[in-house]
């Protein structure tokens, strides 16, 4: 779930939103 961190590393006011980066998004 280390991706998933990042997520949220990039948007912390949502977790879970297509704002990640594209590569990031694909494993979310």
């Amino acid at each position: 779930m280390s991706i998933m961190s990042v997520c949220v590393l990039i948007k912390p006011e949502k977790q879970m939103q297509p704002v990640c980066l594209s590569s990031a998004y694909n494993f979310c």
